[in-house]
């Protein structure tokens, strides 16, 4: 397993920073009226085209992993059916050079791209959520700022996870504030995606403009990531968020590179 784990020393915040500026200049606008009015939540449709508007040029899956050791067994008994939670972040035009990163106890938030290799459809379940190039941009600066600053894993509030369904109001679980969010001092997995989204997502009238999203469900999402403690948040919690919003992937064949849906 510790093999797996292998830390990429430059990582390259900008990597697709400047194409995503570039793409949203194009975007266009659009308010939401009281005709839309509520929608049933559903998993989003496939891309209508391939055009560099829609198209971002990386995909972020969330990989979520059931219980495989005898400490996720533990874990699963008080906080749900999966254990940990990596971000896999797909290339397309170069898969092996496609990074997953996350952290695990006792160790900084990390990135490898050898992770990739173990997954598979028994012990991984994988969520395509389909951002427009701004936002992976985003979500992929906020993970790599968590490796360059070599944020530890957060023990302290992993502990208490069992706690929430009894005290999910105390103060002693106040979640991170929004503006120390881009600061914070250590995360646990799911914890860690959780306020990447939040700065990630739009809250605006390109909230789902690109990817052929209803702007309300894009907003509940956003919603439903907000009104979750983040300290508090476990794996099985956040795929429970996500999986309206996303589509299920084939983790065998992610495995080997491609990406595709089951």
């Amino acid at each position: 397993m510790q093999t797996d784990r292998v830390l990429h020393t430059t990582p390259r915040k900008d990597l697709y920073t400047s194409e995503a500026k570039h793409l949203v200049d194009m975007a266009p606008s659009f308010s939401i009226s009281e005709e839309d009015g509520e929608e049933t939540t559903k998993p989003p449709p496939e891309t209508r085209n391939d055009s560099p508007l829609r198209k971002s040029p990386i995909q972020c899956i969330f990989v979520f992993r059931r219980p495989v050791m005898l400490s996720d067994r533990i874990i699963k008994l008080m906080t749900g059916p999966f254990a940990h939670v990596d971000l896999y972040v797909h290339r397309e035009e170069k898969p092996n050079d496609s990074p997953s990163l996350t952290t695990f106890m006792g160790e900084h938030f990390s990135m490898s791209v050898n992770m990739r290799k173990s997954y598979n459809s028994r012990d991984y379940e994988g969520l395509h959520l389909r951002l427009d190039p701004v936002e992976s941009a985003k979500l992929f600066d906020y993970a790599i700022d968590l490796v360059e600053r070599r944020v530890p894993y957060n023990f302290a509030d992993l502990l208490y996870q069992p706690m929430k369904a009894v005290l999910p109001d105390s103060g002693f679980f106040e979640d991170v504030p929004n503006e120390s969010s881009l600061q914070v001092k250590k995360v646990f997995c799911s914890q860690a995606f959780v306020l990447a989204l939040r700065n990630s997502l739009h809250n605006d009238d390109l909230a789902g403009a690109l990817i052929d999203e209803s702007p309300i469900q894009r907003k509940k999402l956003l919603w439903r990531l907000i009104s979750e403690n983040s300290r508090l948040c476990t794996p099985s919690d956040l795929y429970h968020i996500l999986r309206p919003h996303c589509r299920r992937v084939d983790m065998d064949r992610l495995r080997h590179g491609h990406l595709s849906y089951t």
